[in-house]
C-alpha cells in the first residue's frame, strides 16, 4: 500500500511539472454580408396591414403636367390621360344615361374595361359614386364616378395604379385604381379661365375655376375652397351651310355628274305653312291691282322673309299667291356674303 501511494504521488507530481504551451481560441466564423432591406411601397388606401415589395405598375402626374395639359374640369383631365379608355358616360349619350337631367356628369373608365371597375379614391380615401346611372351591357345599370367633381386646381398628383387590384381593394377595382391627392395647407387663391368658340358660329364656351385657401390657428388648420363654372352655348344649324338646309344640291351645282340629281335634296314635302283655297269664290282676288289668289282662288301662307310676299299678316308670316311650291330653288353663296337660303 505504501510503494503504490508513493508511486501515485510521482506520476501526479510529474504531471503537475509538465511545462504548459499556449494555445489559441479558434476564431468564430464571420457574419454573413447583411441583405439590403426592400424598399417598402405603401398602398394608398388600403386598410390591410402589410408591405408590397414587388414593382407595381403605377402612373404619377403631379402638379406641374397637370397644369401643362391646360385641364379645367376633371373630364378634360382624364382624357388626356393614355391609360384612361373612352368615357362611355358623358352628357352627348343621353339615350343611355339619366345624364340628360343634369349633362355634366362623365365617367371614369380605366382601360376600357368598364365604368363600374375602376375604383376612385380622393387622398386614399373612396369616393361616393354618382347616383346618376348608365345602362351597360346587358342594360344593367352601372354606376361610376364623376370626374367633374374632382377639384383639378387644387390636385397635387394623380397616382394611377394600372393594374387590377380587386384583392386589395375589392371587386370594384378590377381594371385599377385611380388616387387625387389634393394639396396640402394650401394658402392663398388662383383663378383660372377659358373662353373658346367656333367661328362664325354661335357656338361659346366659357369656362372659370377658383381655388382658395387659408391656414389658421398658428398653421394647424386650414380650409380650402374650390369653385368651377361653366357655360356652353349651342351651336345652331343655321351656322353652317351644310347644316342650315336639307337641300344640298348648291354644293354639287358646279358637278357633271349629278346633273339632275334629286338625291341631295331632302327636304321634306310636309311644311307648317298650308295651300289655301276660296271654294267658291269670284275668282282672281284682288287688292288694289295686285293679285292676291290665281285665278281658281289659290293662295297659301309663307316665311315673311322669303320673296313672293303679297301680304304681311304677322312679322314673320305672310300671303303668296298660287300654291307654295315644296321645293324651292336656293342659290348657296359663301357664309360671310349675306348668303340665305328659301324656305323649304
Amino acid at each position: 500500500m505504501k510503494v503504490e501511494l508513493t508511486i501515485a504521488m510521482l506520476l501526479a507530481g510529474t504531471a503537475l511539472a509538465a511545462p504548459a504551451y499556449a494555445q489559441t481560441a479558434p476564431q468564430p466564423p464571420a457574419p454573413p454580408p447583411a441583405e439590403e432591406a426592400a424598399p417598402e411601397v405603401v398602398v394608398v388606401g388600403s386598410q390591410i396591414r402589410g408591405k408590397v415589395t414587388q414593382a407595381l405598375p403605377v402612373t404619377v402626374i403631379d402638379a406641374k403636367q397637370i397644369d401643362a395639359s391646360g385641364a379645367l374640369s376633371g373630364d378634360e383631365l382624364f382624357r388626356s390621360i393614355p391609360q384612361i379608355g373612352d368615357v362611355t358616360f358623358n352628357p352627348s349619350n343621353n339615350p343611355q344615361t339619366s345624364n340628360a337631367a343634369r349633362g355634366d356628369v362623365n365617367s371614369i373608365n380605366l382601360r376600357n374595361l368598364g365604368v363600374g371597375n375602376t375604383l376612385v379614391l380622393l387622398n386614399g380615401r373612396r369616393l361616393v359614386t354618382h347616383p346618376t346611372s348608365q345602362a351597360g351591357e346587358g342594360n344593367v345599370p352601372v354606376l361610376g364616378y364623376n370626374s367633374n367633381s374632382l377639384p383639378v386646381a387644387n390636385i397635387q398628383r394623380l397616382e394611377i395604379l394600372r393594374d387590377g387590384a380587386a384583392a386589395i381593394y375589392g371587386a370594384d377595382a378590377v381594371a385599377g385604381v385611380v388616387n387625387t391627392v389634393l394639396k396640402e395647407n394650401y394658402d392663398g387663391f388662383s383663378i383660372d379661365g377659358r373662353l373658346g368658340g367656333a367661328l362664325g358660329t354661335h357656338r361659346r364656351e366659357y369656362q372659370f375655376t377658383g381655388v382658395f385657401g387659408k391656414k389658421f390657428a398658428g398653421g394647424k388648420g386650414n380650409v380650402t375652397l374650390f369653385a368651377d363654372f361653366t357655360q356652353r352655348d349651342a351651336q345652331l344649324s343655321e351656322d353652317q351651310p351644310y347644316t342650315a338646309t336639307n337641300d344640298l344640291r348648291p354644293f354639287f351645282a358646279n358637278d357633271p355628274a349629278f346633273a339632275g340629281n334629286t338625291a341631295a335634296d331632302g327636304r321634306a314635302t310636309q311644311s307648317p305653312w298650308a295651300n289655301l283655297t276660296v271654294v267658291g269664290g269670284p275668282g282672281t282676288i284682288r287688292r288694289g291691282t295686285t293679285a292676291l289668289t290665281s285665278s281658281a282662288g289659290v293662295f297659301h301662307t309663307q316665311s315673311a322673309l322669303s320673296p313672293g310676299c303679297l301680304v304681311t299678316i304677322s312679322v314673320n308670316t305672310c300671303f303668296g299667291s298660287g300654291t307654295r311650291a315644296t321645293r324651292v330653288e336656293t342659290q348657296s353663296k359663301p357664309k360671310g356674303d349675306g348668303g340665305g337660303e328659301g324656305d323649304g
